[in-house]
């Protein structure tokens, strides 16, 4: 798909979505949400959440060379907004060197380490993706094959994951009930979705559902490599791999390379309430003729 079609697709000029692509255009509300429905992409897509949260890691990390002015605050900033593979690669390290150095502060006291501060299962998922360069290539090559099987495609998202779920799993999907957003029970096969849920939310959820049933067994042994199977954090990645595969299903690389390899740029300037789904894979390797991400 060329800049022309998806200037037609999103109802705007070429032009305009040249100038969004070079960031000298804001993405306005209305482009948003035609992107959320041609696309089938939750606006949390384009959230600067991402960066935000990485500058965060990164002085926390890095507090004592801030203090030392040996960087600045406005250095990270730049950095993780310009380079974010290497401020992730960063950011591990110095997360390395904080544990090495409270085991060789347990050590000292004869604690063996024991006195070290607890991880939480969400900062083990964060460094699960991180130690990945948020990228996942056995993950990403099946989700592109399933969109292909089931005709994923802008602008019919919603209705390829709904034939997708009944025709390979048996699965129908009915309005949701109460406070919950949506609920899958396995007994009648039936997704339950809220109406609450944007169209961009619905297709989210629906394609994450697909992931766990199409792969299950491989998410639990990507999360194994990791974590030990029925721990707290083996759960949460196994979610957090589901919802990699849901968007990279979404959105696949192949099909959509043009339009994302622009919308990235977009990313950073669209506020929004939700985080961020989809972090599109620097290490991946582009496509013949693609601009890789910058």
């Amino acid at each position: 798909m060329n800049q022309a079609e998806s200037a037609r697709l999103l109802g705007i000029s070429p032009s305009c979505l040249n100038q969004m692509e070079h960031d000298s255009r804001p993405l306005a509300v209305p482009v948003l949400l035609r992107l959320t429905e041609a696309f089938g992409v939750d606006p949390g897509f384009f959230s600067d959440r991402d960066t935000t949260r990485l500058v965060a890691d990164l002085r926390e990390v890095l507090a004592e060379e801030i203090t030392e002015a040996r960087v600045s605050p406005n250095d990270l900033a730049e950095l993780a907004s310009r380079m974010p593979a290497v401020a992730n690669v960063l950011l591990d390290l110095g997360r390395r060197n904080q544990l090495l150095a409270e085991r060789l502060t347990g050590t000292a006291d004869g604690r063996d380490g024991e006195g070290a501060t607890p991880r939480s299962p969400h900062e083990e998922i964060r460094d699960f993706f991180h130690r990945r360069q948020n990228y996942l290539h056995d993950t990403d090559l099946a989700a592109e094959e399933l969109a292909e099987d089931i005709g994923i495609r802008p602008g019919d998202v919603v209705r390829a994951l709904t034939a997708g779920l009944a025709e390979r799993h048996g699965v129908r999907t009915a309005a949701a009930v109460g406070d919950r957003l949506h609920h899958f029970d396995r007994a009648t096969r039936t997704l339950h979705l809220s109406s609450r849920l944007r169209p961009g939310q619905r297709a989210f959820r629906m394609a994450t559902q697909l992931a766990m049933l199409e792969n299950g067994v491989e998410l639990d042994r990507q999360a194994a490599e990791d974590f030990e199977s029925g721990s707290p954090a083996h759960d949460l990645a196994r979610i957090g791999i589901a919802n990699y595969f849901a968007a990279a299903l979404i959105l696949p690389y192949r099909s959509f390379h043009a339009p994302p390899a622009r919308l990235s740029g977009l990313r950073r300037r669209t506020p929004s309430e939700c985080a961020p789904q989809r972090a599109w894979p620097s290490t991946r390797p582009p496509a013949p003729g693609v601009r890789g991400r910058g």
